[in-house]
């Protein structure tokens, strides 16, 4: 029943067969390998900047900081190390915690030293890898 009202409700040319699926999949992929190509090869500024910040955070120390709402911890990189806390002129570190699955986006956050649980370096790929994922994808 339900299939019968979503293949009336569709418009007809959103009416795939078996192989349109197929065909559908094989065009997406290749224009996506195309335009992955051409953003490595011409200068686009903004996935120029996204791909480089992917591979800084991916060459960053991987870091646990005890979460803003007091419970568990969240798994942060390491952007700064030269900043001092005015008032106090203790050093403080200036760590990104990004979102969960699209990195590219999180929050910033200036923490005191102390408060920080390094993480080995070897593991900073397989870090990305579980926020992208959800927490799916995990290394032991």
């Amino acid at each position: 029943m339900p299939a019968e009202i979503i293949k009336a409700v569709l418009p007809q040319f959103l009416k795939f067969t078996g192989i349109e699926y197929i065909i559908t999949v094989v065009i997406v992929v290749v224009l996506g390998l195309i335009i992955s190509d051409l953003a490595h090869k011409i200068k686009i500024p903004i996935i120029g900047e996204l791909l480089s910040s992917l591979h800084h955070i991916s060459k960053s120390q991987s870091v646990l900081i005890p979460s803003l709402y007091g419970y568990g911890k969240m798994l942060g990189f390491i952007t700064n190390t030269k900043i001092k806390d005015p008032e106090t002129g203790k050093k403080l570190i200036g760590v990104f915690v990004p979102a969960s699955p699209n990195i590219s986006t999180g929050f910033f956050i200036l923490i005191s030293e102390d408060k920080i649980e390094p993480l080995p370096r070897e593991i900073a790929n397989s870090c990305l890898k579980m926020i992208i994922s959800g927490g799916f994808f995990t290394k032991n």
